[in-house]
Protein backbone atom coordinates (compact mmCIF):
# COMPACT_ATOMS: atom_id res chain seq x y z
CA UNK A 1 0.00 0.00 0.00
CA UNK A 2 1.63 3.48 -0.80
CA UNK A 3 -0.31 6.22 1.71
CA UNK A 4 -1.21 9.72 0.67
CA UNK A 5 1.65 11.22 2.43
CA UNK A 6 4.17 9.20 0.63
CA UNK A 7 2.61 9.21 -2.96
CA UNK A 8 2.27 13.69 -2.16
CA UNK A 9 6.12 13.20 -1.06
CA UNK A 10 6.84 11.54 -4.37
CA UNK A 11 5.01 13.47 -6.66
CA UNK A 12 6.37 16.46 -4.99
CA UNK A 13 9.80 15.36 -5.55
CA UNK A 14 9.46 14.37 -9.11
CA UNK A 15 7.97 17.64 -10.41
CA UNK A 16 10.90 19.27 -8.66
CA UNK A 17 13.17 17.15 -10.57
CA UNK A 18 14.73 15.51 -7.32
CA UNK A 19 15.79 12.20 -8.55
CA UNK A 20 17.16 11.67 -5.05
CA UNK A 21 13.72 12.36 -2.95
CA UNK A 22 11.93 9.95 -5.55
CA UNK A 23 14.88 7.37 -5.32
CA UNK A 24 14.38 7.20 -1.43
CA UNK A 25 10.43 7.11 -1.50
CA UNK A 26 11.17 3.93 -4.06
CA UNK A 27 13.57 2.50 -1.96
CA UNK A 28 11.39 3.13 1.58
CA UNK A 29 8.72 1.25 -0.56
CA UNK A 30 10.93 -1.79 -1.70
CA UNK A 31 12.70 -2.35 1.79
CA UNK A 32 8.98 -2.74 2.76
CA UNK A 33 8.04 -5.03 0.55
CA UNK A 34 5.58 -3.50 -1.89
CA UNK A 35 5.36 -5.30 -4.99
CA UNK A 36 6.05 -3.84 -8.05
CA UNK A 37 2.41 -3.87 -9.49
CA UNK A 38 2.11 -1.38 -6.79
CA UNK A 39 4.49 0.70 -7.17
CA UNK A 40 4.07 0.99 -10.99
CA UNK A 41 0.43 1.71 -11.03
CA UNK A 42 0.07 3.65 -7.45
CA UNK A 43 3.10 5.63 -7.81
CA UNK A 44 4.41 6.01 -11.25
CA UNK A 45 1.81 5.75 -13.31
CA UNK A 46 -0.89 7.80 -10.76
CA UNK A 47 2.32 10.54 -10.79
CA UNK A 48 2.47 10.74 -14.53
CA UNK A 49 -1.28 10.87 -15.34
CA UNK A 50 -1.17 13.81 -12.78
CA UNK A 51 2.17 15.46 -14.25
CA UNK A 52 -0.02 14.81 -17.43
CA UNK A 53 -2.95 16.92 -15.93
CA UNK A 54 -0.73 19.82 -15.14
CA UNK A 55 1.06 20.08 -18.21
CA UNK A 56 -2.65 20.47 -19.58
CA UNK A 57 -3.75 22.63 -17.11
CA UNK A 58 -0.40 25.02 -17.92
CA UNK A 59 0.85 24.33 -14.42
CA UNK A 60 4.01 22.89 -15.22
CA UNK A 61 5.46 23.18 -18.68
CA UNK A 62 6.71 19.76 -21.19
CA UNK A 63 9.91 20.14 -19.74
CA UNK A 64 8.96 19.33 -16.75
CA UNK A 65 6.86 16.68 -18.10
CA UNK A 66 9.77 15.11 -19.87
CA UNK A 67 12.08 15.48 -16.64
CA UNK A 68 9.37 13.75 -14.69
CA UNK A 69 9.40 11.02 -17.46
CA UNK A 70 12.92 10.40 -17.41
CA UNK A 71 13.13 10.08 -13.86
CA UNK A 72 10.32 7.34 -13.65
CA UNK A 73 11.69 5.85 -16.89
CA UNK A 74 15.36 5.74 -14.52
CA UNK A 75 13.44 4.21 -11.20
CA UNK A 76 11.48 1.57 -13.55
CA UNK A 77 15.30 0.20 -14.20
CA UNK A 78 15.73 0.39 -11.17
CA UNK A 79 13.27 -2.66 -10.48
CA UNK A 80 14.46 -4.66 -13.92
CA UNK A 81 16.30 -7.38 -11.65
CA UNK A 82 13.28 -8.15 -9.63
CA UNK A 83 11.39 -8.36 -13.30
CA UNK A 84 12.86 -11.20 -14.24
CA UNK A 85 13.26 -13.57 -11.33
CA UNK A 86 10.16 -15.31 -12.19
CA UNK A 87 10.66 -18.97 -14.32
CA UNK A 88 10.02 -17.95 -17.84
CA UNK A 89 7.24 -20.04 -18.87
CA UNK A 90 7.98 -20.14 -23.06
CA UNK A 91 5.95 -17.26 -24.39
CA UNK A 92 6.99 -14.24 -26.18
CA UNK A 93 5.56 -10.53 -26.08
CA UNK A 94 6.45 -7.97 -28.55
CA UNK A 95 5.58 -4.46 -27.17
CA UNK A 96 5.61 -1.40 -29.13
CA UNK A 97 4.10 2.16 -29.88
CA UNK A 98 2.43 3.25 -32.92
CA UNK A 99 4.22 5.37 -35.30
CA UNK A 100 4.11 9.42 -34.28
CA UNK A 101 3.18 7.83 -30.72
CA UNK A 102 6.03 9.16 -28.32
CA UNK A 103 5.20 8.60 -25.01
CA UNK A 104 6.31 4.98 -24.14
CA UNK A 105 6.37 4.67 -20.42
CA UNK A 106 2.66 2.83 -20.29
CA UNK A 107 4.07 0.15 -22.86
CA UNK A 108 6.76 -0.65 -21.15
CA UNK A 109 5.07 -1.29 -18.07
CA UNK A 110 3.13 -3.87 -20.10
CA UNK A 111 6.31 -4.92 -21.54
CA UNK A 112 7.29 -5.20 -17.82
CA UNK A 113 4.02 -6.99 -16.76
CA UNK A 114 4.82 -9.82 -19.24
CA UNK A 115 8.02 -9.97 -17.80
CA UNK A 116 7.02 -10.65 -14.25
CA UNK A 117 4.28 -13.12 -15.34
CA UNK A 118 7.37 -15.60 -17.17
CA UNK A 119 7.40 -14.00 -20.88
CA UNK A 120 10.36 -13.54 -22.95
CA UNK A 121 9.76 -9.67 -23.74
CA UNK A 122 11.02 -7.69 -26.41
CA UNK A 123 10.16 -3.84 -25.85
CA UNK A 124 10.35 -1.95 -29.08
CA UNK A 125 9.71 1.50 -28.29
CA UNK A 126 8.16 4.84 -28.48
CA UNK A 127 7.14 5.80 -32.81
CA UNK A 128 7.61 2.28 -34.41
CA UNK A 129 6.87 2.42 -37.94
CA UNK A 130 4.83 -0.12 -39.45
CA UNK A 131 7.11 -3.65 -39.84
CA UNK A 132 7.30 -4.91 -43.28
CA UNK A 133 9.03 -7.98 -42.19
CA UNK A 134 9.73 -9.79 -39.21
CA UNK A 135 11.36 -7.82 -36.41
CA UNK A 136 13.95 -10.40 -35.20
CA UNK A 137 16.65 -12.77 -36.50
CA UNK A 138 15.57 -16.41 -37.42
CA UNK A 139 17.55 -18.86 -37.96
Amino acid sequence: MIGNEEYNSYFNSLIKGDKAGCSAILDTLTGRGVDIVTIYTGLFQKALYQVGEYWEMNRISVATEHMATAITESLMIRLQPQLFSSDRIGKNSVIACVANEHHQVGAKMVADFFEMHGWDGYFVGANTPPLRSAPFYRE
